[in-house]
């Protein structure tokens, strides 16, 4: 931001994201001065020995005041509700036609189901999303001065669209594996089964539990958290049901059948150990 208001000239900003905990996260951090993640050193932002004003806005004013910079933290959804439903005191597409702004985009893979999608039916999600990116891009044309930089930690760059789009794009890459080796983050295990979705339950409930022994031989108090996702409500309220029933009516046989098939498949792999975080999602 202070790069583009200095070099470039640019004064109004959109910062957007598909979370409101993230925009209120960001607002902290760029408004709150006692708060640990404030992104200035100090209260006030000089440059070339000139004070530089950061207001927080919901529209961006016609005549801007000098070193100002005017910033927007809104979600995608409500941008694109307030573009495509205009009223007042909300940005329009009119009044942004003559106007330069940057559009900054936190998990920017939300904006991309346009780009990576097939001819395949899209769900409701993906309707949703590409309908945002249509927003975004209209956006970005309304003044050759626009510009949008976009924040992400999942792109998929083994998709042929998504990597015709970005690889002339992307200014710096800093993949998950470099940041665990770099000693930021603890190791992160993905774990995926194809088996049914009862075993699937019992895999992810064992694999819970022993996180929590090791953790526990090590003096820690841990207690792990499984998350079943399902693409429909009434899928989740089923496995629930079937869970439930798993766990009343689970056997020693089993459990020894369960885990002896892990041995087999895992016997070569130590995928498990004290610094080790295993993600469990499970799709069903």
């Amino acid at each position: 931001m202070l790069y583009l208001f200095k070099e470039k000239g640019q004064q109004n900003f959109i910062f957007f994201v598909n979370s409101d905990a993230i925009i209120k996260k960001t607002y902290d951090n760029l408004t709150n001065v006692a708060s640990p993640k404030f992104l200035f050193k100090s209260s006030e932002i000089e440059i070339d020995g000139e004070q530089v004003l950061l207001q927080i806005v919901d529209v961006f004013p016609i005549t801007p005041s000098e070193n100002t910079i005017y910033l927007k933290l809104t979600t995608i959804q409500k941008l694109h509700i307030d573009l495509t439903n205009p009223k007042e005191n909300s940005l329009t597409y009119d009044s942004l036609e003559n106007m330069k702004i940057v559009l900054l985009a936190d998990e920017a893979h939300h904006i991309n189901s346009m780009t990576k999608s097939d001819k395949r039916k899209l769900n409701t999600k993906e309707a949703e999303e590409r309908t945002w990116e249509n927003t975004i891009s209209r956006l970005l044309r309304l003044n050759p001065a626009n510009r949008l930089i976009e924040f992400t930690a999942t792109i998929d760059l083994n998709n042929d669209a998504l990597f015709n789009k970005y690889s002339n794009k992307i200014v710096y890459q800093y993949d998950l594996k470099r940041f665990m080796e770099d000693g930021y983050s603890k190791n992160v295990v993905l774990l995926q089964t194809n088996e049914d979705d009862l075993n699937k339950m019992l895999s992810a409930m064992l694999l819970s539990q022993y996180r929590k022994y090791v953790a526990r031989d090590n003096g820690i108090d841990l207690k792990p958290i499984i998350l079943f996702k399902s693409n429909k409500v009434a899928t989740s309220m089923n496995a629930n049901i079937e869970f439930l029933t798993l766990v009343e009516n689970i056997t020693i046989d089993q459990l020894q059948d369960i885990i002896q098939k892990g041995l087999i498949i895992h016997q070569s792999e130590k995928v498990f150990g004290v610094k080790c975080i295993v993600i469990m999602m499970v799709r069903i």
